[in-house]
């Protein structure tokens, strides 16, 4: 199961995949999912509980609860121990979560407004979240204060940021407001300290980008405009290629999930089917995985092993049917 130097994925191998095991016991929809860095553990979360599975065993190991604030974003940190999360109601402050004593064991100050992104940055303590008036900031869990950054960007008409797989840049989009129609990409760099930004591109003519993360090789950035279009852009390049995906207005910011060798990426529907894009070539749909009976809109890759998960109310788990030689 593992994913190593011997096992190469691809299209037969991921369109074949099956469901191996089924997780029914959640009395609530599966807002979102996470795997640790090491790939061992699955954090599965519902707007008041988190559900901590072995992934290996796909089976589950824990269930913590939140009701008092909720959970409205959630990721784990370097450590298997513990998850940084984002609380439904107000205050909005980070907070550090030990899954293994079930403690808050940090509380960083947020905003005021509604919490719209959570990520964490790969190579060190950085975490990164954005409200809906377009407040993004940046804190330094290994501290015990405030964001050590903020920037303002409410008078813009959208953005979006993500850190990149190497730990040593932010990627920043904002629409701007004039001339209308003109989207900006900036990569700051962040290595160490900040260091500015080190390249601007500009997309034309397209409605602002509300999502954007890296792939794991670092090139390519994936975006998902306001109207639910789902397109890549290689940063060296500057090529922009639409991927036929549409979520539709109403779905701003779907989970989609890159493979660990950038070559397919996966995408939750409404209808509950989970598809599956080749983008190392050839852009094309390669395998629809039906067994959801409501939205799923939650899907994540391992970063380590040929499996991934898809979420609604009920928890699947995909592994390959068979192992090509």
């Amino acid at each position: 199961m593992h994913h190593d130097e011997e096992i190469s994925l691809n299209a037969a191998l991921i369109s074949n995949m099956t469901i191996g095991k089924v997780y029914k016991e959640s009395e609530e929809q599966f807002i979102g999912l996470d795997f640790s860095l090491d790939g061992e553990l699955l954090a599965a979360y519902t707007s008041s509980s988190l559900l901590i599975f072995e992934v290996l065993l796909a089976k589950k190991k824990k269930t913590l609860y939140n009701k008092s604030s909720g959970i409205s974003h959630l990721a784990f940190t370097h450590h298997n121990s513990a998850v940084v999360f984002l609380p439904a109601k107000k205050p909005f402050n980070l907070n550090l979560w030990s899954i293994h004593e079930n403690e808050i064991i940090k509380s960083f100050r947020g905003g005021e407004e509604i919490p719209i992104k959570l990520e964490i940055n790969r190579k060190n303590d950085l975490v990164l979240t954005i409200d809906s008036a377009r407040m993004i900031r940046i804190y330094d869990i290994s501290k015990d204060q405030g964001p050590i950054m903020i920037l303002d960007l409410k008078d813009q008409l959208e953005c979006a940021a993500c850190f990149d797989y190497s730990g040593k840049n932010l990627l920043v989009t904002t629409a701007l407001s004039t001339p209308a129609g003109l989207t900006r990409l900036e990569l700051h760099n962040i290595e160490d300290d900040y260091k500015g930004v080190s390249k601007k591109l500009y997309l034309k003519d397209r409605p602002p980008v509300s999502s954007v993360q890296f792939d794991p090789e670092g090139n390519r950035v994936l975006c998902v405009a306001e109207n639910g279009i789902v397109f890549l852009i290689n940063l060296e390049s500057e090529i922009v290629t639409e991927l036929g995906l549409n979520f539709g207005a109403k779905i701003p910011r779907p989970e989609l999930s890159f493979t660990p060798d950038s070559k397919f990426l996966l995408a939750g529907s409404e209808e509950g089917v989970v598809r599956v894009i080749d983008i190392s070539s050839k852009y094309t749909e390669i395998a629809k995985f039906s067994g959801h009976l409501k939205s799923c809109l939650c899907v994540k890759f391992s970063p380590v092993s040929v499996v991934f998960v898809s979420a609604c109310q009920t928890l699947l788990f995909w592994t390959p049917k068979y192992w090509d030689s």
